[in-house]
């Protein structure tokens, strides 16, 4: 009974107290340390507080009033209440409160009591309030920081946590309390501390500092390794662990940027433990979002996750915990078609306006992303209308662009949809993009052929607006796309140049490589500055990382920007040595072999290491998978470089034989035409298919295979192929071919083509074009007293013969002496071999009569004088030989 009385009286006395609080009486002086001087500022008395707080047993003390001397009379105490959330009002939880964050005398509190009073601040605030209330809230908040601070190293890991969950997104004026939250909590889970620091309080601290952005490496480390050994000596440890507990510990771990799978499976074993009626949505949301930011894709625990969803009712899923969910599994790539049509069926049945958008992009890319073209099309049809709905203003960069990908990927491309996001992109502000939204953007485009020159100039705009946010993957993807819908922007392509190649060698992907220098290639932006940039990040790479297909793409650009180019050559010398030998030959497909083989001849590089690799390529592939365009670019590449390699050829002109003429593309007939006369083959069976197709496609073709058409027709006719072997009418057109007009033709079948082909040989420009070289040989001819045209054009072929002697002596049964002047550009890269065009030219030139010398620039450029050079020339032109130098061919 005694006891009864005394706790009646504590309790009155304790009402009595509060109701003189909330009347703005003083209250009795306490015993109390006094606070800072009020004059400080509010950073400077939290300081004071914290510094306070720093001797043996402060935490523990009750506030004193300042100015109070032992002979006062005992005052009244005021002690805190200790159920705040009885408060449901913030202005009743203020003035309640006042006297204790001002510290007046006689009031009394204890750290956790400052914790508790900042918590229910907090959530009360949240709920809202006038200026002036929420002024004063944070005024209390903070110096009741300031009290938790100073007695930290007495509160347990619960308080702790408390503590810093109160503040952490308060921003840097708190942080002294935060620091002094992860000293306490690195003491109580110290060697030699077990049991004062338990799992709740743990979680509590951890999804503290993971929310306020704190990345306290050493606290997150310190306490995993308590979590480890405690969970080692202790199964009452294990047993505190409940779902939201191991949901929020992993998630505080992605959030802070730690990275620790050791404690990420032992969290997974504890979890696939616990009973799944004792998870929310939330916790297995949490749960699987962290493994799967961390890319641990642990199979059995997203099993189990997928078990415990549909377990629980559809119902008590949130639209955010549904789209996070399978978002996880999606970029885990662990498949759940169970999971997955469970809720698929769930999301269709609710309105779309229970969907924020983020959530909304979520799901479609984890369809995309798990299902491609077999995802569920009902999720597209049930979001399409709703996103065309929605105003510009809820939507953001990176949610269009992960709703346009996801479209794409499900092959969902709605041209309306396009239209509506691509104004919606156009309309937001510039500075809400980062570089992937940018890329994914004009890759959805790309992708879904949907051409949008208006997109395309305000995603070129927001682009060239950043420097820093590229990686190498970004600026590849922008460019990629561009390049595919032909969009070429003179601006952008510098300005991606210039971040290019600012990115270091490690920064690439070997696809980012290929993608970059394909881009610049199809767009014909001859950067060369790129080009050396990118050929130094290829030669830092190892040769297992790349692929035929991307040996092709980057050999291939490097042909188009810059085939003369010193890095060029040491790129080819890099594939031909280190990167082709690497690639097994049945990974080889006809387009790869082809491209690199052309690439090369593009390049003038006559390495017999990579076509001997590509011709047992040829060989493994087999024949009959080449097509057309495969054959062509064969044939030109063996021909260019003049390799007349009848292994490779025989076949290939077999299955030439197979495909049908009028299936054929007129350069196709035009290039193997003008290879097969380079190589000088003389299969009836090939010339009589190249007759049949230039007849077929010859209004088809473009200048340049008009040349090339007219070259074989002059060889067949030089050579005399056909006149024995072929019909009346075939030879009148071979007969006729090279000087005749549509005049004189009227009545041959093919004249009037004849003669288009050989208007169009004789109109190049390029045949005629003077060498620095050429000048000089002219020179020393005039200064010997020899009389000689220059550019002297053939009219029965069509040639431009650099120098035509008159009135000199020639061999027997010889119309004139020619001189050729070869220079580099007539030889392979690096060697003395003739290119094949040079061959074919020499071969003609001598069969229409001429005697023939060649000046190779080689034996040239070492003579030093006019005398030297004068006696070079009367030994070429007065011995019996042609050419002088004999040369490999």
């Amino acid at each position: 009974m005694e006891g009864a009385k005394e706790q009646a009286a504590e309790m009155e006395k304790r009402r009595k107290n509060e109701k003189i609080s909330l009347r703005g009486r003083t209250p009795p002086a306490s015993s109390s340390a006094p606070p800072p001087a009020r004059s400080a500022s509010p950073k400077a008395r939290f300081g004071a507080l914290a510094s306070q707080g720093s001797g043996k047993g402060g935490g523990q003390e009750r506030a004193r009033s300042p100015g109070r001397t032992t002979q006062d009379p005992k005052p009244e105490r005021i002690t805190m209440p200790r159920n705040l959330t009885s408060y449901q009002v913030l202005p009743q939880l203020l003035n309640l409160l006042e006297p204790f964050a001002k510290a007046k005398p006689g009031v009394s509190f204890t750290p956790a009591d400052s914790v508790s009073a900042m918590n229910r601040i907090k959530r009360l605030s949240q709920r809202g309030g006038s200026q002036a209330e929420l002024a004063r809230a944070d005024s209390q908040m903070f110096e009741f920081a300031g009290y938790a601070v100073k007695g930290m190293h007495s509160m347990n890991g619960k308080n702790v946590g408390l503590a810093v969950n109160a503040v952490c997104e308060k921003g840097k004026d708190y942080h002294p309390l935060m620091r002094a939250a992860s000293r306490r909590a690195e003491e109580l889970a110290g060697v030699g501390a077990e049991g004062s620091i338990d799992v709740q309080g743990i979680a509590m601290i951890l999804n503290g500092f993971a929310r306020g952005g704190q990345q306290d490496k050493k606290l997150f480390s310190v306490l995993s390794g308590y979590v480890k050994r405690r969970v080692a000596e202790d199964e009452g440890f294990r047993e505190q662990f409940n779902a939201q507990a191991v949901s929020v510990i992993v998630n505080a771990f992605v959030k802070a940027g730690c990275e620790d799978r050791e404690l990420f499976s032992l969290l997974s074993g504890i979890a696939l433990q616990i009973p799944p009626d004792q998870f929310s949505s939330q916790a297995v949301a949490n749960l699987l979002n962290a493994f799967a930011r961390h890319n641990i894709a642990d199979a059995d625990l997203f099993l189990y996750m997928g078990e415990v969803s549909m377990y629980l009712d559809p119902w008590v899923f949130q639209s955010q915990h549904i789209a996070i969910i399978v978002n996880a599994f999606a970029k885990a790539r662990v498949h759940n078609d169970r999971l997955f049509a469970f809720f698929a069926d769930e999301i269709v049945s609710r309105d779309c306006e229970s969907f924020d958008y983020q959530a909304i992009a979520n799901i479609l890319n984890a369809y995309a992303r798990n299902y491609g073209h077999e995802a569920d099309p009902r999720l597209f049809v049930h979001f399409k209308g709703s996103v065309k709905g929605m105003r510009p203003r809820t939507h953001d960069a990176q949610n269009v662009a992960s709703i346009l990908n996801s479209c794409v990927k499900a092959d969902q491309a709605d041209p309306e949809l396009f239209r509506r996001l691509s104004q919606v992109a156009q309309r937001l502000n510039p500075l809400v993009f980062d570089a992937q939204a940018v890329s994914n953007i004009v890759h959805s485009f790309a992708k879904a052929e949907i051409r949008d020159d208006a997109l395309f100039a305000a995603m070129s705009g927001v682009a060239r607006g950043m420097s820093y946010m590229f990686e190498g993957q970004s600026v590849a993807l922008i460019l990629n796309a561009y390049a595919r819908l032909g969009y070429k922007d003179n601006k952008l392509l510098a300005h991606l140049s210039r971040v290019a190649r600012s990115i270091p060698a490690e920064g690439y992907e070997c696809q980012h490589v290929e993608n970059i220098l394909n881009a610049f290639a199809r767009l014909e932006y001859k950067d060369h500055d790129l080009c050396r940039h990118m050929a130094s990040v290829i030669l830092s790479m190892r040769p297992d990382q790349f692929d035929p297909q991307a040996i092709a793409i980057v050999l291939n650009s490097f042909a188009k920007i810059m085939p003369h180019d010193a890095l060029t050559y040491r790129v080819c010398d890099f594939f031909s040595s280190e990167v082709l030998p690497q690639q097994p030959l049945e990974s080889f497909e006809p387009t790869s072999v082809s491209v690199i083989l052309n690439a090369y001849a593009k390049i003038e590089v006559r390495d017999e290491r990579a076509f001997e690799l590509m011709s047992k390529a040829i060989a493994t592939v087999g024949v009959d998978r080449f097509e057309a365009h495969n054959i062509a670019n064969l044939f030109h590449a063996f021909a260019s470089l003049n390799i007349r390699d009848l292994a490779v050829m025989s076949p290939l002109t077999e299955r030439l034989m197979l495909i049908n003429v009028a299936d054929m593309r007129p350069e196709e007939i035009a290039v193997i035409a003008w290879s097969s006369s380079v190589l000088h083959l003389t299969d009836e069976r090939l010339i009589r298919f190249l007759i049949g197709g230039i007849d077929e496609h010859i209004d088809g073709m473009e200048t340049n295979f008009l040349r090339q058409a007219h070259q074989f027709l002059l060889t067949c006719e030089l050579d005399g192929l056909l006149d024995s072997r072929v019909g009346p009418q075939e030879h009148d057109v071979l007969r006729i071919r090279s000087r005749a007009s549509p005049a004189q033709v009227e009545g041959c079948d093919m004249g009037a083509e004849v003669a288009i082909c050989r208007q169009a040989f004789a109109s190049d420009e390029e045949s005629t074009r003077r060498s620095r070289l050429q000048g000089e040989v002219a020179s020393v001819l005039r200064a010997m007293g020899i009389d000689f045209e220059e550019e002297y054009v053939d009219n029965h072929s069509g040639y431009s013969l650099d120098l035509l002697l008159k009135d000199f002596a020639c061999k027997e049964g010889a119309c004139a002496v020619a001189i050729e002047v070869d220079g580099p550009s007539h030889y392979a890269v690096g060697t003395h071999q003739r290119l094949g065009r040079t061959v074919m030219k020499r071969r003609h030139v001598q069969q229409m009569g001429y005697d023939l010398r060649t000046l190779p620039y080689w034996e040239w450029d070492v003579l030093e004088t006019e005398e030297e050079k004068e006696v070079y020339l009367r030994q070429l032109l007065h011995t019996t030989a042609t050419p002088t130098v004999t040369l490999s061919n």
